[in-house]
């Protein structure tokens, strides 16, 4: 009886001894000249769980491979590289329970150089769950700060991309803040919350190409992205779109701010989306709100598209599908379209309530033949415009455009004013198929 209580006795020392040995909580306040790549890589690797380093600047010269159960936490620390990335920065696989908190990451200098590979990544995480981005800020990168693969429960919060790309030389290439990509196993809930994203792609004014600047980019081939939300960000100055949805469901975009955005919101599909909310945002001094389109061959669209309680306001135009895009349901609710230089809705619609809406000096520019401020193309259906307000800029513009193979297109009980008085609605259908109360 004795031996066997001694032998639990020592079996219990044993798994102590080895729990203390695998696992030590914390490094603190680590100098950051002290280390290189090489040394940084070892101490990620030693099992220590909490890495705090110290002002300064830690200068990467190779891959990193953050492992699981991994913090690093900085105090004024930089994180350094030299453009142009040869290889990812940092890599994740397989790995679970990673912080990232309170650093600068930012290159030596921002000249791309021949060896330029924009398929390179600052952060590559893939196959990884339970990752944390917090107060960590990207500046003057010439590639993709974040890019998540097969990835679920990540949170970016509290960080910033700023100043991302350059001279393009002539090349098509595109600088995002954030990528969200899928290979196999598909991503599930990313949350990016209170951050900011500014002066992203060649500069808004000068862009060179349709794609060289993205705050947020989503897309996959075969696998499937879901749960995303973006809340609380502020973009500026983006050269191409803000947040761009090739592929994706249960995408909700909400209370964020869009200024000097070329596009807030681009939705070039390469697969049918379901589920997008677009709510409470506020879009100005740009050129579009909401962008969705779809390649010539291939014809998509997005069911349950929400877009509510937000203000556009001095750009060009609010909604527009183009290519062979549409919406196929939806509710476009509670929205102001302020000072709209040509269109507040234009596209291909159906089965979708368009519902107590502001449209206030609309069609200050000449868009079409016809001056509206909502066009319903042809090949739409089953939609209601009801309980809107109109006042246009002036009487040349009319206030609703109906195609002539539009079809079940219900308007009533709309408001028309003009001056603060109330008027006639100037409403073209051009199709006997549609019904009229106002």
């Amino acid at each position: 009886m004795v031996n066997s209580q001694f032998k639990v006795f020592c079996f219990c020392i044993f798994i102590l001894q080895f729990i203390s040995c695998s696992r030590t909580p914390l490094i603190d306040s680590i100098s950051t000249e002290s280390l290189d790549g090489y040394k940084f890589q070892k101490l990620l690797n030693s099992g220590k769980d909490t890495i705090k380093l110290g002002p300064g600047t830690l200068f990467i010269d190779r891959v990193i491979v953050i492992p699981s159960n991994t913090t690093i936490i900085g105090n004024s620390t930089i994180i350094s590289y030299k453009h142009p990335l040869e290889n990812n920065l940092f890599r994740s696989n397989k790995s679970t329970n990673i912080l990232i908190k309170n650093v600068s990451v930012k290159p030596l200098s921002k000249a791309m150089g021949k060896k330029h590979n924009g398929a390179y990544y600052l952060f590559k995480l893939l196959n990884s769950s339970d990752i944390v981005f917090e107060n960590v800020h990207f500046d003057g990168s010439m590639n993709t700060a974040i890019a998540l693969f097969d990835v679920k429960d990540v949170t970016i919060e509290k960080c910033s991309f700023e100043n991302f790309g350059g001279d393009t030389k002539g090349k098509n290439y595109s600088y995002d803040g954030i990528f969200i990509g899928a290979y196999n196993e598909g991503t599930n809930k990313v949350i990016i919350e209170d951050c900011v994203f500014e002066n992203i792609g060649t500069n808004f004014k000068n862009a060179i190409y349709d794609n060289d600047g993205d705050g947020i980019q989503t897309y996959s081939k075969n696998a499937s992205i879901e749960n995303i939300q973006i809340e609380g960000c502020q973009f500026r100055g983006i050269s191409r779109r803000g947040i761009k949805i090739q592929t994706g469901n249960s995408i909700s975009i909400i209370n964020n701010t869009f200024i000097k955005c070329k596009v807030a919101l681009g939705v070039p599909l390469a697969s049918p989306s379901n589920g997008i909310t677009f709510s409470r945002n506020t879009i100005s001094d740009g050129i579009l709100g909401i962008s969705p389109n779809s390649p010539k061959n291939k014809e998509f669209g997005i069911s349950n598209l929400e877009i509510s309680d937000n203000i556009f306001k001095n750009i060009s135009g609010g909604l527009r599908t183009s290519g062979t895009s549409q919406i196929l349901s939806g509710l476009i609710k509670g929205n102001k379209f302020l000072n709209i230089d040509k269109y507040a809705i234009d596209g291909r619609i159906s089965n979708t309530n368009i519902t107590g809406n502001l449209f206030s000096n609309y069609q200050r520019l000449q868009h079409k033949r016809v001056k509206a401020a909502i066009y319903i193309w042809d090949n739409s259906k089953s939609t209601t415009i009801e309980k809107n307000t109109f006042t246009p800029i002036d009487n040349t513009a009319n206030d609703i455009y109906l195609y002539p193979k539009s079809k079940d297109i219900l308007i009533r009980d709309n408001l028309f004013t003009s001056k603060s008085k109330s008027r006639i609605g100037k409403i073209i259908n051009k199709s006997n198929k549609n019904k009229i109360f106002n």
